[in-house]
């Protein structure tokens, strides 16, 4: 004997509880092809899809080129000149990653100099942005 109910419903299908041969099951019910709402296609999605590939593409390039992965987790704020000390790597290069890195927004220059310049990994600036937010919030 098999007994239907169902548990919860979404748009990709929904879950049901059985019985079968006495024994309780939960099954997935997938809902019929083509969803409804039909799927968004526009030219617009597919742009941005484009993007994040292409973004995806020059990040692992950068990465092949830096030796050492967590490179900006060591040393979270580098010059040009300290990048091309710890990696061995020749001025101009390493200029064209930090460029690569700053248009994909892993890094940020932050002393606003021409020459000497400053990048910071974003990340730790966003963890200490967030650890002044709180102590700014704590002293309040």
């Amino acid at each position: 004997m098999l007994m239907n109910m169902p548990i919860a419903a979404n748009r990709a299908g929904r879950f049901v509880s059985s019985v079968a041969l006495g024994e309780p099951v939960n099954a997935f019910v997938p809902a019929p092809l083509p969803p409804d709402p039909a799927l968004d296609f526009s030219a617009s999605l597919i742009g941005k899809l484009s993007d994040a590939d292409r973004a995806i593409g020059r990040l692992d390039g950068i990465a092949m080129m830096l030796p050492e992965p967590g490179l900006f987790q060591k040393q979270p704020c580098v010059t040009a000149r300290q990048l091309t000390t710890m990696t061995g790597l020749s001025t101009p290069t390493v200029n064209n990653v930090l460029h690569a890195l700053e248009l994909l927004g892993i890094v940020r220059e932050i002393s606003g100099n021409s020459r000497s310049r400053v990048y910071c990994y974003q990340a730790f600036l966003g963890l200490l942005g967030g650890g002044m937010q709180n102590a700014r919030s704590a002293g309040a």
